[in-house]
């Protein structure tokens, strides 16, 4: 099959409210999967997330940042988390990048778990913090 008669076969398997959910991203910030975010992915087919990741801390270095490169020095500073990205009510929500990734593939898998599935895609809001 080829990859237009794959994209022919989908869109024409789709109802109208899936193709219009496929075109929505959310804002996520994790690594709690809240009750909302879960039913937009399954029961409303959004296409995407827009991921928010404030609340992981940067590299973890075992040197003087002032010795590091001005990027790198933003990259090791602790969340911020006095910004929209929190979750709300939750305070200061760390988590490892692999546990986040473990969520993220969690909404990956209930997108997959969708009729006429297509996996969910993720952006990445930096902002010129990271």
């Amino acid at each position: 099959m080829t990859k237009e008669q794959w994209v022919d076969s989908k869109l024409g398997n789709m109802t109208l409210e899936m193709k219009v959910g496929q075109l929505m991203v959310i804002g996520f910030t994790g690594p709690i999967i809240r009750p909302d975010t879960a039913e937009l992915v399954k029961k409303h087919h959004i296409g995407g997330l827009r991921i928010g990741q404030k609340f992981i801390g940067g590299f973890n270095v075992h040197r003087n940042r002032k010795e590091l490169p001005d990027f790198l020095q933003r990259s090791t500073l602790e969340p911020d988390l006095n910004t929209f990205d929190t979750t709300p009510g939750l305070g200061g929500t760390h988590c490892s990048i692999t546990e986040y990734a473990e969520t993220l593939n969690e909404l990956r898998g209930y997108s997959l778990d969708r009729e006429n599935a297509v996996p969910l895609h993720f952006t990445f809001d930096q902002e010129g913090e990271g």
